[in-house]
C-alpha cells in the first residue's frame, strides 16, 4: 500500500478507517453490515481468501447464511 499510495497518503488513509471503525464500535455495537446484508435481493456469489489478513473468515459465512440465493 505504501508503494501504491506513498507513505504519507496511506497513513492517512489507515488513520481514517481506524477511527471510522472505532466510531462504529462504540456508536453501532460494531456493526458495520448486518442490517444491510439482509436487503440483498440479487443472486450473490462470496469469494474469499483462505488467508485475507483484513476480513475473517466468518464475514462470508454469514453473508451466505443470511442473504437467499447466495453461495
Amino acid at each position: 500500500m505504501i508503494e501504491l499510495y506513498g507513505e504519507e497518503e496511506f497513513r492517512s488513509m489507515w488513520e481514517k478507517w481506524v477511527d471510522e471503525f472505532v466510531r462504529i464500535h462504540r456508536e453501532e455495537g460494531g456493526d458495520i453490515c448486518k442490517k444491510e446484508v439482509k436487503a440483498i435481493q440479487c443472486p450473490l456469489l462470496v469469494l474469499h481468501g483462505e488467508k485475507d489478513p483484513m476480513v475473517v473468515n466468518e464475514h462470508p459465512h454469514y453473508i451466505v447464511e443470511n442473504v437467499p440465493n447466495s453461495q
